[in-house]
């Protein structure tokens, strides 16, 4: 709660003071190393803003000062311009401070049998952050063995490490990962599918990114984030009708999901109509992936 308040300082003694009382908690020294990491991320963001001086309110405040006193403004740019570069060199030794700080952390809680896939992910996305992408892959693989083969686990930890690597663009190693996400759930995972096609479209693989689309559509009808991008992406192709269609659809989608959610809230003497509607709306989720217009086309492998 400290750290969300932005008391970072005193919530950096209490976690101290908490790892001391519970030495063997993974979650401690995670979560402390996940506040430092962030706000090691919010400086360099803000770092890089400044070196291409894009900062709004820098920009604001140069403009005041052109307009009040232009030679004085010049006169003083030389000393500007140098405490600038100052403050700059104090925000990257602060980035890499906490960084350190967090990467310490991150090591501890590896290093604990309470450790989860998670832990691991959260470290090799720190040592991404840092631009060390061997680091980062190697703790992305024992964040895979620390799954132990549990599939919801490992669906998360793969797919982790195939963002990682698309981002690094590691293409093939990020297919290679997707592909074995994919195999670990033991149905369908519509996100994951939704995930894949927008890494395939990336890469201008269409064909293969309007079959995972319909994948994902199937596997879940009712979310209208895939048929929507499946929209823009047929849009962008040169698609028009085909895409109001998938726009339509995810419209439609957005009604049903809320109808459904209302649903599951009725009760009391309205409790019959609520039931109807949801026999309804889960009668047609088997349905709403198979319009002519929409997915036919692209029907996945069974």
């Amino acid at each position: 709660m400290e750290a969300s308040l932005g008391q970072r300082a005193h919530a950096e003694r209490l976690y101290e003071r908490a790892c001391k009382y519970y030495p063997r908690d993974a979650e401690l020294p995670l979560q402390w190393g996940k506040m430092c990491a962030a706000e090691a991320a919010r400086l360099r963001a803000a770092l890089a803003a400044a070196e291409v001086g894009v900062d709004p309110i820098d920009a604001r405040e140069a403009a005041a000062a052109e307009d009040d006193n232009d030679d004085e403004a010049a006169g003083e740019a030389p000393l500007g311009a140098a405490a600038a570069r100052g403050e700059q060199m104090g925000v990257a030794r602060a980035v890499d401070e906490l960084e350190g700080r967090a990467g310490r952390l991150f090591a501890r809680a590896v290093a604990l049998p309470s450790a989860t896939p998670y832990t691991f992910q959260c470290a090799a996305s720190l040592e991404e952050q840092r631009g060390k992408p061997e680091a980062a892959r190697a703790l992305f693989e024992k964040g895979v063995d620390a799954c132990k083969g549990e599939s919801g686990a490992l669906v998360r930890a793969l797919h982790a490490w195939a963002a990682a690597e698309w981002r690094a663009g590691e293409l093939r190693r990020a297919r290679a990962l997707f592909e074995r996400a994919q195999e670990a759930a033991t149905e369908p995972c519509g996100w994951l599918l939704q995930w894949h096609a927008q890494f395939e479209a990336d890469c201008g693989r269409l064909a293969v990114a309007r079959h995972y689309y319909a994948r994902a559509v199937n596997a879940q009808p009712l979310e209208s984030s895939a048929w929507r991008l499946w929209a823009d992406l047929e849009e962008g192709a040169g698609n028009a009708k085909l895409a109001e269609t998938l726009a339509i659809r995810a419209r439609e989608a957005d009604t049903e999901a809320c109808l459904l959610e209302g649903a599951g809230g009725g009760g009391g003497g309205a409790g019959a109509q609520p039931s109807a509607v949801r026999r309804g709306l889960r009668g047609r989720r088997g349905r709403g992936a198979r319009s002519p217009e929409t997915t036919t086309k692209y029907q996945p492998p069974r």
